[in-house]
Parts: C-alpha cells; sequence; structure tokens
C-alpha cells in the first residue's frame, strides 16, 4: 500500500521512538546499539511509497580504532561514537540480513513488526554465529579482506594481515579506503601496533 510522505515521516519516527524504548540509539535512518563488543546496525529506507527496506550490519567494536590507525587518521578515535556508525572512514560492517516489509497506514503496527523483525535476526545471528568466524565464511561480499585484516590485527595476527594485504596487492587491489594517497592494503603492510 502506497503512503504519502506525511506518513512515511510519522512511520520513521515512529521507528526510531519504539526502537529508543527497546535500548537503540539513532541517527539519520539507522537505529543501532552495542551488543557484547559488537556494534550492530540496522539501515531502513521507505522505497516507492509502499516498501520499508532494510539490512543489519555487525562489526567488532574494537574495528574502527584499528581501522583508523590502520588509516593515520587516529584523531577519529576521541570524535563522537555515532561516526562509528555514519562516518565515511570507518571499519566496514558485516552484512548478516536485508529484508522488506509492505507498508500500511497503521505505522504503529509497522514500527512495532519491523522491530520484532529485527530483534529476532539480530538474536538469531548472535545465537548462531560468532563475528569473526562469519567474516571468514563465504556469507560476506563487500569488503572481505578488508573485514578479514581487521579480524587478523584484532587477534593479535598482524602477519596474517599484511599477507592478506600483500595477496591484495598482487591483484591489483589496494582497497577501497584511500588516505595519503595510499590504500588500505598499502597502509596495512605500513601499520605497526
Amino acid at each position: 500500500m502506497k503512503i504519502d510522505k506525511q506518513m512515511q515521516k510519522k512511520c520513521i519516527s515512529t521507528i526510531k521512538e519504539i526502537a529508543v524504548k527497546d535500548g537503540y540509539k539513532k541517527i539519520q535512518n539507522t537505529i543501532y546499539k552495542v551488543e557484547n563488543e559488537n556494534i550492530i546496525s540496522v539501515d531502513f529506507l521507505i522505497v516507492n511509497s509502499e516498501r520499508l527496506i532494510y539490512k543489519i550490519t555487525a562489526k567488532k567494536q574494537s574495528f574502527d580504532e584499528i581501522f583508523w590507525k590502520i588509516m593515520r587518521m587516529e584523531e577519529n578515535i576521541n570524535e563522537r561514537f555515532s561516526l562509528r556508525i555514519n562516518g565515511a572512514f570507518v571499519a566496514p560492517p558485516a552484512q548478516f540480513y536485508e529484508g522488506d516489509m509492505e507498508l500500511s497506514e497503521n505505522v504503529d503496527i509497522i514500527a512495532e513488526k519491523f522491530l520484532k523483525n529485527v530483534n529476532k535476526e539480530i538474536n538469531l545471528f548472535l545465537e548462531t554465529n560468532n563475528l569473526e568466524e562469519y567474516i571468514f565464511s563465504d556469507n560476506i561480499v563487500i569488503d572481505k579482506n578488508i573485514l578479514r585484516c581487521l579480524s587478523y590485527i584484532d587477534s593479535g595476527l598482524l602477519s596474517e594481515a599484511k599477507k592478506l594485504a600483500e595477496e591484495q596487492l598482487l591483484s591489483g587491489n589496494t582497497g577501497r579506503f584511500v588516505n595519503q594517497d595510499k590504500g588500505f592494503f598499502e597502509l596495512v603492510l605500513l601499520y605497526d601496533d
């Protein structure tokens, strides 16, 4: 069912209100929370005035600090926490769920159903997966090798991260994040924790 712009705004604000009551924080069209050492975030968007689409991602809280040290952006470590969620230069998260829902004019029911679905998928993921193992599975498509380098470094395996970075460079991949004219994988080779 298509809903007008006013109802769409009400739907988004209702989702945020209910999410905050449920322990989430909000920024733009994202709700997020920290579970154990993982930052779980949910990005959502209304498409064609009739569907609510969303994706759920996770990353270890420690990944951002490692990422910023590699990228020579240590000043970000002391910035507001929400930078880890919506910053352009942050450790990428691992997406583990994508969903969508049809909208209706009863935004309270939509918001509650949305949050119920989201919480169910997050709990299922956390109960059945270890984030590091998930990163090394074949489930990740986007930023797989960046996440693997971060995971290696987080586990104290810098030499493995450098080996992976070297393999990426040999295949022509410098890494999509660039600072000081060097890509992520080039900077991993120069990194010393």
